[in-house]
């Protein structure tokens, strides 16, 4: 069964993709370069995982497919991010009992973060990309303990 990319932000990230907008507001956007690339934890594709890449401009983002691998795309929905250094932050949400949020926004907000504050903590994050002209593929390796392999 295919799961189709679900997103759940943290709200942190839901208000800062709000308070930013989808509009350029007039201002000349940046190039972009094509940024992919794949998440694994504990060796297996991560599906269902919001991508984000903080830099100093806008965020990029991405969801992970079935397999794991994400297409990151600026605020404006242009597929890559501009060339620069980033925080990355790999988020994933469920029910308490681990199961697939539902489209409610009432399951929305009962969702549970799944990955450590290493990756998913917008202060905490670990993981960086730095974006090189022509753009890159990075892979995620993220490992969880408390997870059983």
């Amino acid at each position: 069964m295919s799961i189709k990319a679900r997103v759940y932000l943290s709200p942190f990230l839901l208000l800062l993709i709000s308070a930013l907008g989808c509009g350029n507001g007039g201002e000349d956007l940046p190039d972009v370069v094509p940024v992919t690339g794949s998440v694994t934890l504990n060796g297996e594709p991560l599906p269902g995982a919001s991508v984000t890449f903080m830099g100093e401009g806008r965020p990029c983002y991405g969801a992970t497919d079935d397999n794991g691998t994400f297409t990151i795309k600026d605020m404006n929905g242009r597929e890559g991010c501009p060339v620069g250094k980033y925080k990355v932050i790999i988020s994933k949400y469920t029910k308490p009992d681990g199961s697939p949020l539902g489209d409610s926004p009432e399951e929305a907000a009962q969702g549970v973060e799944q990955l450590p504050p290493q990756y998913s903590s917008m202060d905490k994050s670990t993981l960086t990309a730095n974006v090189p002209e022509g753009g890159k593929t990075f892979d995620f390796s993220l490992e969880d303990k408390r997870k059983k392999k």
